[in-house]
């Protein structure tokens, strides 16, 4: 199911680099992973019920409340750089 090119595309994308040693075990790795998951596909799931939380837990929800927020001037006192009543911070790209 999986081959040296597949191996070779995967650590690329990954940015993993393996010895020769190192790729032949990810190789018998990843094939009894993908194994192990193509056997749950002879699986009987038809009459399961979807589970979507198997603690059967659920979100706690709050109605949305306008409450009053800190002071601008108190939040940006501490800020390195500020303008216009925002944060300054260096551009990325």
């Amino acid at each position: 199911m999986i081959n040296r090119e597949t191996l070779d595309y995967i650590s690329k994308l990954s940015r993993l680099k393996f010895d020769s040693e190192k790729e032949e075990e990810m190789l018998l790795s990843l094939e009894r992973i993908l194994n192990h998951v193509s056997s749950l596909d002879q699986c009987d799931t038809e009459h399961c019920d979807i589970t979507y939380n198997v603690l059967g837990m659920e979100n706690e929800l709050r109605e949305d409340e306008v409450k009053p927020s800190f002071p601008r001037e108190e939040i940006l006192k501490n800020a390195p750089s500020k303008e216009a009543g925002c944060f300054v911070v260096p551009k990325i790209l």
